[in-house]
């Protein structure tokens, strides 16, 4: 069990679990959690090991999505009183933190197993248009028109807080929610903890929104990075891949899922089209 738990305790500290600062340890900890239940949960599904709908593999997803809420609402609050005052609040934090530990020790088991990320019910991408800022915008009126002001608006503050490898919550937490407000975080305590710098300038050309429900839409961001450059802590320049290991296409297309949240727009997932030409 030595070797196992080294590489256990080397995941968890790749993911951000031991960053200095309590909320960061916390959505570390949670995206770490959710992101390996859903592996086990794709393998069993493509193994059939447990077929959907199972009782046991239910009770371990919803372990792994409820407390992501509770933990997003919490921090986004300034929540800084400690994990005592969070159980109290949240009594089945513990329930699921047991389940989850158990589920990490078995996932760990399977390596390359995950196919997450998908999109069920996506649709064909509309032909895409540039949306180029003005000096002087006009106010958005539809709910469409809503949800690409609030896209275009999130991605300048996620740029900046990339750039600035810090996170304001406040400002998160007006355009961001859910699995999106947790990602952010976790990716900026990444960038602070393994000193990565990033400088320039992203630019987003959004495609025409696609409807799924009066509360929510989806775009298609085609981010060209041309202009962008990450050095690690030494200066070297970052290169990314796709999951076959060839270089990352530029522009990359990215999903955006907005969602209606407290009356306003936010963005709750993204997901990356690796194979998706833009």
């Amino acid at each position: 069990m030595t070797m196992f738990n080294q590489e256990l305790t080397g995941r968890y500290i790749a993911s951000g679990g031991v960053h200095p600062e309590l909320d960061a340890r916390r959505v570390a900890r949670a995206v770490f959690v959710r992101d390996t239940i859903r592996t086990l949960y794709d393998a069993d599904k493509r193994f059939e090991i447990y077929p959907a709908g199972n009782g046991l593999m239910d009770e371990l997803v919803d372990a792994a999505e409820e407390p992501l809420e509770l933990i997003a609402n919490d921090v986004s609050q300034g929540s800084g009183h400690g994990a005592a005052q969070h159980d109290r609040r949240h009594p089945m934090r513990k329930h699921h933190s047991v389940l989850g530990g158990v589920v990490l020790a078995l996932t760990l088991t399977l390596t390359g197993c995950s196919d997450n990320g998908n999109d069920s019910d996506a649709q064909d991408t509309p032909t895409a248009t540039s949306l180029t800022p003005t000096s002087s915008p006009p106010t958005p009126k539809t709910p469409e028109e809503k949800a690409a002001a609030q896209l275009t608006h999130y991605l300048d503050v996620r740029d900046e807080f990339y750039r600035a490898a810090t996170i304001e919550f406040k400002r998160l937490n007006r355009v961001a929610t859910g699995d999106e407000f947790l990602q952010i975080q976790a990716t900026v305590a990444d960038m602070d903890q393994y000193h990565i710098k990033v400088t320039g300038q992203y630019v987003h050309t959004l495609g025409e929104p696609r409807r799924r429900s009066d509360a929510k839409f989806i775009f298609l961001d085609c981010e060209d990075r041309a202009g962008v450059t990450e050095r690690n802590k030494a200066g070297k320049r970052i290169k990314h891949s796709d999951p076959n290991g060839d270089p990352l296409r530029n522009p990359v297309a990215i999903e955006y899922t907005l969602v209606r949240d407290g009356g306003a727009w936010k963005v709750s997932t993204s997901d990356i089209k690796w194979d998706q030409p833009c």
